[in-house]
């Protein structure tokens, strides 16, 4: 009888070898993605169903770090299957015959998309083969996403009663008259925000791939039309009269983080996926124009001139640079005073204002290019979406479900909130002879 050596059973390491590959190849994807290919070894990098890299994620990490140790494995903490699956976006295949790709070690999985909240649970694990097996059980239920045992939930929550609070509120826009949409990443879709009270403007779908179902950014056309970018669908929406939102681009952009629209109604898209700002007439086009390359732009803000001006995370010419109507980038803010950089707007008197996530704070940068702390700390927790409301700011902090005004004179009131989750109890803690005695909480 043929001995095992170590490393486990067959079946174990046939596995491990399985996932090996399996990282290897969405690895390999995902670094032509970000050197800008739009293909690779005859795959399409840019159509609906290929790969793709998330934001603050790399590449697909969950696959691709298998291959560095098999211990390297994520699990998500203390949920069930069922939960893990409605956590999952969507896992397509592009053969569905599973015994066959396994012989062949050519199976691919295109596209994975966790929630924030998801990516926050994982946690390494040395149990490859539960966590393996739950890949596999993915791929079986592939047939079955939005008909089958996944899909009914995903309808059930859908059919749910209309939510009444903000989940993740993440961007924000104010239009002239003082009506305020919100984006929310997590209801997925728009709030609308009149007289200090919020009612859904348009709810999007929890089945991925449908529009808004990872809404990310806002903006209003010149003529006062909300637009607004989804990571999902790859797309720039625009809302018609009937309050329904129309694609732009069919699917073009990657992951559309932030617009800015001229006065002609020219439309810019940062997208954070392929490192690149998109132009595309007001009516929108199947095929952008190519108008910059700059390494992770977040934020997009346009000067009376016509300028450009793009806030971007890690870009090695700086974290502000300004694009000229003709496409020459020039950087400004040179270095990295920034943490983590979200959104950027102008104000009338050339100034400039950032939030920035990582410091809990707003930064300003006077006319000259000198960055500042406007304001940080509370009541600001994780400061992201930002825009122009008259001579004040609306800031978007989803970590606290609030919306905050910022006048010019540093004073911070809120809108509009909703309650946020309650932290877990703590363990009591062993009891105490004298209470008068203990030592107080810190």
């Amino acid at each position: 009888m043929r001995q095992d050596t170590g490393g486990g059973t067959p079946q174990k390491r046939h596995s491990t070898r399985l996932t090996t590959r399996l990282g290897s190849r969405v690895r390999q994807h995902g670094d032509a993605l970000r050197s800008g290919k739009r293909s690779h070894k005859g795959v399409d990098l840019h159509a609906a169903a290929n790969y793709r890299v998330l934001p603050n994620f790399g590449e697909i990490a969950f696959l691709a770090g298998l291959q560095r140790s098999r211990r390297s494995v994520c699990r998500a903490r203390n949920q069930n299957p069922a939960s893990f699956f409605r956590q999952i976006a969507a896992v397509l295949v592009e053969d569905t015959n599973l015994r066959q790709n396994q012989r062949r070690g050519e199976m691919r999985i295109q596209f994975a998309v966790f929630t924030p909240s998801a990516r926050e649970q994982f946690c390494e694990r040395r149990d490859l083969m539960k966590f393996c097996s739950l890949i596999l059980a993915c791929l079986l239920c592939t047939e079955w996403i939005g008909t089958g045992v996944i899909g009914a939930r995903l309808i059930a929550q859908d059919a749910a009663t209309a939510p009444t609070e903000f989940s993740y509120p993440l961007a924000v826009i104010a239009k002239p008259d003082g009506t305020v949409f919100v984006a929310d990443r997590n209801l997925p879709g728009i709030w609308k925000i009149e007289n200090g009270q919020k009612s859904i403007y348009y709810r999007g779908s929890k089945k991925f791939k449908t529009p808004l179902n990872a809404v990310r950014c806002l903006a209003l056309d010149h003529q006062g039309k909300l637009l607004a970018g989804d990571s999902s669908t790859r797309d720039v929406f625009r809302f018609d009269d009937a309050g329904q939102p129309q694609p732009l681009t069919k699917g073009w952009i990657g992951i559309p983080m932030a617009i800015a629209v001229a006065a002609d109604g020219t439309i810019y898209t940062a997208d954070l996926e392929l490192h690149r700002i998109w132009k595309m007439p007001a009516e929108g086009s199947e095929s952008p124009t190519e108008f910059a390359v700059i390494n992770s732009p977040r934020g997009l803000t346009l000067d009376p001139d016509g300028n450009l001006w793009v806030l971007s995370t890690s870009s090695k010419d700086g974290q502000i640079q300004k694009v000229s109507s003709d496409g020459k980038i020039e950087p400004w803010i040179k270095d990295h005073p920034f943490n983590l950089p979200h959104n950027i707007v102008r104000m009338d008197d050339g100034s400039f204002f950032v939030t920035d996530n990582y410091e809990h704070a707003v930064w300003k940068i006077t006319p000259d290019g000198k960055p500042e702390k406007f304001v940080s700390g509370s009541p600001l927790d994780r400061p992201v979406g930002l825009c122009r409301s008259g001579e004040n700011l609306l800031i978007a902090d989803p970590h606290i479900r609030s919306i905050f005004t910022l006048a010019p004179d540093k004073t911070l009131t809120v809108l509009v909130s909703s309650p946020v989750d309650p932290a877990p109890a703590a363990t009591p803690a062993a009891p105490v002879a004298t209470p008068a005695a203990a030592a107080p909480n810190k």
